[in-house]
C-alpha cells in the first residue's frame, strides 16, 4: 500500500514535477491511502494554484472533479481520537508541522493496522526524513 500526503496526491491535478509518477501510482492497481485531511488540502491547493493565475478556472474545476473521483477509490484514514497517540508521539520525537504530523502519524496508524508495510509518498524533504526515521519506506515522487 502507498500512503500519498497532499504534495504528493496533488501532483495528480497539477501538473509539476513528479506528476507522471504519481499518475501511474494511480494506474498500477496498488491500494493507495491517505488521511482525510488531504481532502481539504487538496481543495484548498487547487483553488490557491486558480487564485494564483496557475492554472484556470475550468483546469481548477476539472482537476476538482477528478479529485472527487478519485477520492472515492482511495482508502482514508480518518481523524479522530485514535490518531492522538500517534500523533503525540511523532510530534515529541520529530519538528514537523501539525498538518505533517497528521500525515505520517496516519500512515504510521495505517501500517500498525494492517501489519504490513507502507510506502509514504510525499515531496517535502523534511517530511520524508521524519517518516524515515520512523522506519516507514519513503517515495519522493520529484526525485531524480
Amino acid at each position: 500500500m502507498i500512503f500519498l500526503d497532499t504534495s504528493a496526491l496533488v501532483k495528480r491535478y497539477i501538473d509539476e514535477p513528479g506528476s507522471s509518477r504519481v499518475e501511474k501510482m494511480f494506474t498500477s492497481g496498488e491500494a493507495l491511502a491517505v488521511s482525510l485531511l488531504a481532502y481539504a488540502e487538496t481543495l484548498a491547493a487547487l483553488r490557491r494554484r486558480e487564485r494564483a493565475g496557475d492554472i484556470s478556472l475550468s483546469d481548477m474545476k476539472s482537476a476538482a472533479m477528478r479529485f472527487e473521483a478519485d477520492w472515492k477509490k482511495l482508502a482514508v484514514i480518518p481523524l479522530g481520537d485514535h490518531l492522538k497517540p500517534v500523533i503525540k508521539r511523532v510530534i515529541n520525537r520529530r519538528r514537523l508541522r501539525g498538518a505533517d504530523a497528521v500525515h505520517l502519524a496516519s500512515a504510521l496508524f495505517l501500517m500498525q493496522s494492517l501489519e504490513t508495510g507502507v510506502a509514504f509518498a510525499a515531496s517535502d524533504a523534511e517530511l520524508l526524513a521524519a517518516a524515515e526515521k520512523e522506519g516507514v519506506s519513503i517515495y519522493d515522487p520529484a526525485a531524480r
